[in-house]
C-alpha cells in the first residue's frame, strides 16, 4: 500500500483553492496531475471544472472538452506529480505539510547550485591526509552507504517509481560519490532505465553478465551496514548532506593542491601564474558589512573555485550556447532536455539556430544536427557558409558559387563540416515535409558514428505528426511532438534546440514584449523545456530602425532575464548579446 496521502475531492479543492486558475498553463497542469494522481476520479474531476471555471478567459465548450481529454488520457502518460501542485500553492499561502515527500521527489534538492557544474570527481584520499578530510570524507561515505542501502534493499516495491526518479535527478551529483560508490550508482541508474522492475538479487546477476565495475561482494556488503533511511524523504535529505560535505571535501583538496604546488621548491613561484593568491583573494568571506545572503556567499566561491580549476569542458551536461551572457541565465543547453528559442517570423530563428550551433561546433567541437522543416540541405549548409564567414549572400550569389564549384570547395576547408567525421550534419526538408520518425531515425543515424551534442529543430510548429491520425489538432499535435523531442533528448542524452514560431506580433495589444503565451498554437510546450528564449523587435515608429531584443522567460536551472537583453547581427548573421 503507497505511504503517500490520497488524494480526495475534498483535498484536491482545498489546494486549488491557493491556485489562479485564469493561468492558462496551469490550468492545464492541474487537469494532467490531478488525472494521473487520482487515476481518473470522477469526483476529483468535479471538482477540477468546478475550479477552472472560475477562471475569467474560459471557453466553456471548447475548454471543457480539453480539461476531460487530459484528465482521462494523463493517467497512462508521464510527467510531473501533485508535488508540481502543492509547491505552487505553497507559495501562495497552503499551509499543510501532508504532501512534502512529493514535492520532494518533484525537484532537485535544495542548494544544487553546490555542484551543477563541477567537471571533477571527487577523489579517494591518501594515507597523508589531514584528519579533518578523513572526518569529511568518513561522513561522505557513510551518507552515500545509507542511500546506496535504502534503493537496494530496504525500498518497497511499489516505490520503484520513485527508485528511478531519484536516480535520474540524482545522476549529475554522482561525481561527488566516493570511487567504490560510485560505479554502483552509476549501475542502479542504467538497470532501472531498461528494466520496469527491480530486485537486488538480478540486479547482481545483471551486473555480472555485464562485467561491470561492482562485485557482488561490494553489493552485498551494502546489506549488512549500519542504519538504514526509514523513508524515501529521509534519502532526498541524506543525499542532500552528502553532496553539500562532498563540495566542501573538494574545496578543501583543491586548496591543499595549491598550496603544495606553492610551497615546493623545484617550481619557481612564477610558474603559478599567481593561482594560490588568487583563491585566497577572490574566494574569501565577504565583510561583516557587507549584506549578502549565506546561499549567494556560496555560490559565489563555488565560481571563483571553477573559475580557478581551469578545466576543459567536457560537454557533460550541457552544450554551452556560444553566448556568454544567454549562458549567464541558462548554462547552456542542457543535455537530456528541450531548449525552446521562439520569435516571430522573419526575425531570425534559422539564423539563430545556424549561428549557435556553429559556434558549439567550431569552438567546443560539439557533434550537431540540424534539421530543417522548410528549407532544402543546400540552403541550410548556404547559411553555414555565410555565417563562418561573416558575408551576406543573396540567392544568386549562392547559385553561382554552388554552379562553379566554389561553394563545396570553401566546405572542404571548413573545419566544422570537414570529413570524415565532420561536427555538422545538415537534414534538409524532403517533399511532404519532415516527420517525428524521420527526424529519430537520423539522430540514431548519426549516433551509430559517435553520440550526438545537439540538435537543433527548425521548427517546432512545422514538424509533421501523423502519430495522432490527420483530425488531430495543432494543440495535440505540437504536444505530442514535443513529448516525443523531450523522450529523443534523453534517449540520445543529447541536448535538443528547437525553434518556435510565436503567434503575429499584430495581435498583441498594448506591451509588445512576448511571454509564454504567445507560442504558436500551443502554450503547453514550454512545461517541458529546461529553457525559453523569446527574441523580437521593437521601436520603429516614426521611420526610426526597430531594435532586436531578447528575453530568458523561463529558465530551470538558472534565471530569467530581469531586463531585456540587446541583440545585434552582423552582416553575415552573426550574432552579439549585450545588456
Amino acid at each position: 500500500m503507497s505511504k503517500f496521502p490520497p488524494i480526495t475531492a475534498e483535498k484536491a479543492r482545498e489546494i486549488l483553492s491557493y491556485l489562479d486558475s485564469n493561468d492558462r498553463d496551469l490550468w492545464y497542469q492541474v487537469g494532467c496531475i490531478l488525472g494521473r494522481e487520482t487515476h481518473g476520479d470522477p469526483n476529483v474531476f468535479a471538482v477540477y471544472q468546478e475550479w477552472a471555471r472560475t477562471s475569467s478567459n474560459r471557453k466553456e465548450v471548447d475548454d471543457a472538452a480539453k480539461e476531460r481529454e487530459e484528465f482521462y488520457k494523463s493517467s497512462a502518460r508521464q510527467g510531473p506529480g501533485i508535488g508540481a501542485l502543492i509547491k505552487k500553492a505553497k507559495a501562495n499561502g497552503y499551509k499543510s505539510n501532508e504532501f512534502d515527500r512529493q514535492v520532494r521527489a518533484e525537484e532537485s534538492p535544495t542548494g544544487a547550485y553546490f555542484a551543477d557544474h563541477v567537471d571533477i570527481c571527487l577523489q579517494d584520499l591518501g594515507p597523508q591526509a589531514s584528519p579533518t578530510l578523513n572526518e569529511l570524507y568518513a561522513q561522505v561515505q557513510q551518507d552515500a552507504s545509507r542511500v546506496l542501502r535504502y534503493w537496494l534493499y530496504y525500498a518497497p516495491e511499489n516505490e520503484n517509481t520513485l527508485r528511478i526518479t531519484f536516480l535520474n535527478e540524482q545522476r549529475k551529483y554522482f561525481r561527488y560519490l566516493p570511487t567504490k560508490y560510485r560505479s554502483i550508482f552509476a549501475a542502479l541508474l542504467d538497470y532501472c532505465n531498461s528494466h520496469k522492475t527491480f530486485g537486488p538479487q538480478n540486479f547482481k546477476e545483471w551486473c555480472n553478465s555485464k562485467a561491470i565495475d561492482c562485485t557482488a561482494i561490494d553489493i552485498e556488503a551494502l546489506a549488512i551496514n549500519d542504519a538504514v533511511p526509514e523513508t524515501s524523504e529521509h534519502v532526498w535529505d541524506l543525499m542532500k548532506s552528502m553532496y553539500q560535505t562532498a563540495w566542501r571535501l573538494l574545496v578543501m583538496q583543491k586548496a591543499v593542491a595549491l598550496a603544495n604546488k606553492i610551497t615546493d621548491s623545484t617550481i619557481p613561484f612564477d610558474a603559478t601564474d599567481g593561482t594560490l593568491s588568487s583563491f585566497f583573494n577572490e574566494v574569501r568571506k565577504p565583510s561583516d558589512s557587507v549584506a549578502i545572503d549565506t546561499c549567494d556567499w556560496m555560490s559565489h566561491i563555488r565560481n571563483q573555485i571553477l573559475g580557478l580549476m581551469n578545466s576543459e569542458d567536457d560537454l557533460k551536461d550541457y552544450i554551452p550556447t556560444g553566448y556568454e551572457l544567454i549562458d549567464k541565465h541558462i548554462y547552456g543547453y542542457r543535455r537530456r532536455e528541450v531548449t525552446i528559442f521562439a520569435a516571430h517570423s522573419g526575425v531570425g530563428k534559422t539564423w539563430f539556430g545556424v549561428d549557435s550551433s556553429l559556434r558549439a561546433a567550431e569552438e567546443r567541437k560539439a557533434r550537431v544536427l540540424f534539421v530543417s522543416t522548410e528549407m532544402d540541405t543546400d540552403s541550410i549548409l548556404a547559411r553555414y557558409f555565410s555565417v563562418h564567414n561573416d558575408i551576406k549572400l543573396d540567392k544568386d550569389e549562392i547559385k553561382a558559387r554552388d554552379a562553379n564549384g566554389s561553394l563545396a570547395l570553401a566546405f572542404q576547408h571548413t573545419a566544422a563540416f570537414c570529413e570524415p567525421n565532420p561536427f555538422v550534419r545538415v537534414l534538409g526538408n524532403v517533399r511532404g515535409g519532415l516527420s517525428v520518425e524521420q527526424i529519430e531515425a537520423e539522430i540514431a543515424d548519426a549516433s551509430i558514428v559517435e553520440p550526438l551534442d545537439l540538435v537543433v529543430i527548425d521548427y517546432l510548429q512545422n514538424v509533421v505528426n501523423e502519430s495522432l491520425g490527420r483530425n488531430a489538432n495543432g494543440f495535440e499535435r505540437n504536444k505530442d511532438t514535443m513529448n516525443r523531442l523531450d523522450s529523443m533528448a534523453k534517449r540520445y542524452n543529447c541536448a535538443v534546440l528547437a525553434l518556435a514560431q510565436l503567434n503575429n506580433p499584430n495581435r498583441k495589444q498594448g506591451d509588445p514584449t512576448p511571454n509564454l503565451y504567445d507560442i504558436a498554437e500551443c502554450t503547453y510546450v514550454v512545461q517541458p523545456a529546461a529553457a525559453v528564449l523569446m527574441m523580437y523587435k521593437v521601436g520603429g515608429n516614426d521611420g526610426a530602425p526597430k531594435q532586436l531584443l531578447l528575453n530568458v522567460v523561463k529558465s530551470r536551472y538558472g534565471s530569467n532575464t530581469e531586463s531585456p537583453i540587446g541583440v545585434t547581427r552582423s552582416v553575415g548573421s552573426r550574432f552579439e548579446f549585450h545588456q
